[in-house]
């Protein structure tokens, strides 16, 4: 046409640029461009839309952006040709922006607009945009949109990939035309979400409705085959394919092999693989991870030696990954040196994936030393090898040396991510930890502010069940702030400690401080309450409890009754019970074990009965609460007579705690060599209470034979405990058995087993105080040692003497009682 001077008109250089888009020929592109200025035409708004679109789709998007400036007048037109293109090229955060601005101007977006911008809040997961965009698509017109299925294809694809699977039905429940991608769009989003038996019933009513199934339709339904009920619904996908053309295609294929392998079906799986004609990468890696995952080490070798064969495969990261995988899980060091010789020898890149997979198949076989030469020797480190070193180190229980680690690398400028972050926290809150914990606390709290409360809680609870009450208050107070979840998380473990009074202070404070308190926190409150025998403070706390409206709370409820009964307040305990609008088998046991706890067994029984009158099954915890009480009042016919009825219910399990029980029972009435036959015959093996239990008694009715046996099982299952030493040996001096009594201390010395000092707690005024034996520091310590010393006095004025006797090496200079 340029040859034969023959006039150029505007829809001649659509067409044309339209085959430079096609073909992606920028430089033809550019000429046309070049003629169109030349011409005059490039205002003309068709024209500018075919050059956007010819230089996106060339990647030319700076080229494409100015051409879009050059018009002031924009129309949805040339806006959507840019957002398109923008898109296409996976610039979808200024697709996303220009699509903004485009509403801001006011300009009305065409059905194509709509498809690109909810494509590319689709790519980038943008739920918030893209349900906007579905807003506006339906204040514009509420029912056309409905019979445009590509619209409503594209909205159940940006609601499946952005994880709401509800609104994509809402959408397709709603379509008026359905066709095979919308079918296979609504079952990929069900199969994102693993919703098993909604893919199925989806795929039912498709195949009622006579839409044909394409290939990534049984792609999808083969993917979420992955146990042995579903297996039959895959094995009749594969026979259709197997008289189908689509089972050539590679995907399939690879597929179809690993649904077979998540079924665990390795012989199908080989099977597949073997029909197979063509053996690319995929199949070949698809067999390999099946293999590696069922740890058949063996096939997964035989495999690769056979995969070496075929010239045309190119091995990489995704070959190596399954040989590294079953290595590590089966702990082939050697196996995985051969793999990592192979790889160096032919000269494969050594990506930061497969380095990865190295170090973690070296620490876990032991050979951290090869690990750490391994990480040493990348000329950059990522997240991914530091964590997996760091995470190395703290599987083989080098604790001390993950922390040294972590703090070379935040002194090297390495910035951790929360995966890291939580494999140290596992390394700095183990119990064999031993480093500096203010170095440790200081590098940990600097920079991670997000994920200090996970952290914060880790070394709280090492400090606190290390004793470190002191420690543990003070990294309290500085990182705590008004974080509900930590403060509620603190009085927790204080209270499974035995810190109790600390709760009573930390709860207050947290109420000072305006933090809500949620139920269970007044929960903890309670129970600390209860082991302080601290009615006062509990009573306060249930004024609280009403004033929160929290009375129907059950397992509030419970603890209550539980505080009330140990406090001896039973019939504040049954108004409680009585209050409570549900009343489960933990409310029941609160009442029956406060009068068991009490000595009333008679009123223990009747609730006993009255629970089961309602149809609530007695548990463990009632039972054990009945039989203790038989025990403590000596009950031995109706003791029995429950521990039969035990025996006799199918339903419940053997527990050690009844068998604790009865040795009680039998061992207060007398009965030694029943319950030690009772503890020698059991179905479960003793534990050391139950030892403990018929220890006491042995030496309350002096058998030594029995205690002796005792003895040794008790020092078989922990050689430090030192009441059973302690009560051995006081024993062996009540029969005067002197030497063996010395003997048994000088063991105890050697096994370093110290009792731990006890607490007794009195609650006066509303004050809670607390006294730890051989503990000096009570405000008030003079002046009850002063008065101990009086009663004391008394007491020799009146002729009581304490017995000394049994103490082991008394050194009588005085017979005097020197108080601490």
């Amino acid at each position: 046409m340029l040859d034969c001077d023959v006039p150029l008109h505007p829809h001649a250089f659509v067409d044309a640029i339209k085959a430079c888009a096609s073909s992606r020929s920028l430089y033809q592109g550019i000429i046309m461009h070049v003629l169109i200025v030349e011409s005059g035409f490039e205002s003309q708004v068709h024209l500018g839309t075919a050059l956007i679109d010819m230089y996106t789709r060339c990647n030319a998007l700076q080229d494409a952006k100015n051409v879009f400036g050059h018009f002031t007048d924009k129309n949805v037109f040339l806006y959507t040709a840019l957002i398109s293109g923008l898109t296409q090229q996976g610039n979808v955060h200024e697709a996303i922006a220009l699509f903004v601005r485009m509403l801001k101007e006011g300009v009305k977006p065409s059905n194509v607009t709509y498809i690109c911008a909810i494509k590319a809040c689709s790519s980038i997961k943008t739920f918030d945009l893209g349900r906007l965009c579905h807003s506006q698509i339906v204040e514009e017109d509420s029912y056309l949109w409905m019979d445009d299925v590509i619209i409503s294809n594209t909205l159940l694809d940006m609601y499946g990939k952005c994880g709401s699977v509800e609104d994509a039905r809402c959408v397709f429940n709603v379509m008026r035309i359905r066709d095979v991608i919308t079918w296979t769009t609504m079952l990929e989003g069900y199969s994102m979400q693993a919703s098993q038996e909604e893919v199925f019933y989806l795929f039912q009513q498709m195949q009622q409705e006579g839409i044909q199934a394409g290939l990534v339709t049984y792609i999808i339904i083969l993917s979420v085959c992955f146990d042995s009920q579903s297996q039959t619904k895959g094995k009749s996908i594969h026979s259709v394919l197997l008289i189908n053309p689509l089972e050539s295609n590679i995907q399939v294929d690879s597929t179809i092999i690993n649904m077979y392998a998540k079924c665990g079906n390795l012989q199908e799986a080989r099977k597949s693989f073997d029909r197979l004609q063509v053996l690319d990468v995929v199949s070949w890696t698809t067999m390999l991870e099946a293999y590696a995952e069922q740890g058949d080490i063996e096939e997964v070798f035989v495999l690769f030696t056979q995969m070496q064969y075929y010239s045309d495969i190119e091995f990489d990261k995704v070959t190596f990954s399954p040989l590294l995988k079953v290595c590590t899980k089966v702990g082939a060091c050697d196996w995985g040196r051969y793999v990592h010789s192979w790889i160096i020898e032919r000269k494969c890149e050594l990506e930061v994936v497969l380095i990865g997979a190295l170090i973690d198949l070296y620490s876990k076989c032991g050979n951290i030393e090869d690990a750490h030469q391994l990480f040493n020797k990348m000329p950059v480190k990522n997240i991914i090898t530091v964590t997996t070193l760091l995470n190395g180190y703290t599987h083989l229980g080098f604790y001390e040396e993950a922390f040294s680690l972590y703090v070379q690398l935040r002194e090297d400028g390495f910035v951790p991510d929360h995966i890291m972050f939580n494999v140290l926290t596992k390394s700095c809150s183990n119990d064999a930890f031993e480093g500096d914990d203010k170095l440790m606390n200081q590098q940990t709290f600097e920079h991670h502010d997000d994920h200090n409360t996970l952290f914060l809680n880790k070394v709280l609870t090492r400090f606190i069940t290390h004793r470190k009450l002191e420690d543990a208050l003070d990294i309290f107070s500085q990182h705590a702030g008004q974080h509900k979840a930590t403060w509620s998380s603190m009085i927790a473990l204080l209270c499974k400690n035995n810190y109790c009074y600390v709760v009573l202070l930390l709860f207050e404070q947290m109420k000072q401080q305006g933090i809500k308190v949620e139920a269970p926190t007044y929960v903890w409150a309670l129970k600390a309450c209860t082991k302080m025998a601290a009615l006062e403070q509990g009573k306060f706390i249930h004024v609280q409890i009403d004033q929160n409206l929290w009375q129907a709370d059950s397992i509030l409820g419970s603890t209550l009754i539980d505080m009330y009964c140990k406090c001896n307040c039973l019939l504040t305990a049954e108004v409680v019970f009585n209050r409570l609008v549900k009343r489960d088998v933990v409310a029941w046991n609160s009442m029956i074990a406060g009068y068991a706890h009490n000595n009333d067994y008679r009123t223990a029984l009747i609730y006993f009965k009255s629970m089961q009158h309602v149809g609530i099954k007695p548990n463990e915890v009632v039972y054990i609460s009945l039989l203790s009480s038989c025990s403590s009042r000596g009950f031995i016919n109706e003791g029995l007579h429950l521990f039969q009825s035990i025996e006799l219910d199918v339903l419940m399990k053997p527990s050690v705690g009844y068998y604790h029980c009865m040795v009680d029972l039998c061992g207060r009435n007398g009965f030694l060599k029943e319950a030690n036959d009772l503890l020698l015959t059991m179905p479960i093996l003793p534990d050391l209470a139950a030892w403990m239990s018929l220890l006491s008694h042995s030496r309350t009715f002096g058998r030594v034979e029995i205690a002796t046996g005792c003895y040794q099982n008790i020092v078989m299952l922990d050689e430090s405990h030192a009441s059973s030493y302690e009560l051995m040996s006081k024993l062996y001096l009540d029969v005067g058995r002197v030497d063996d009594a010395n003997e048994v201390q000088e063991r105890r010395k050697q096994a370093h087993a110290r009792k731990k000092s006890a607490v007794a707690f009195i609650e006066v005024n509303n004050k809670v105080g607390i006294f730890l034996v051989g503990g000096r520091d009570h405000e008030q310590y003079q002046e009850v040692s002063c008065r101990l010393q009086n009663c004391y006095k008394y007491m020799r004025e009146f002729g009581f003497i304490p017995l000394v006797d049994s103490v082991l090496r008394l050194n009588n200079v005085e017979n005097e009682l020197v108080l601490p």
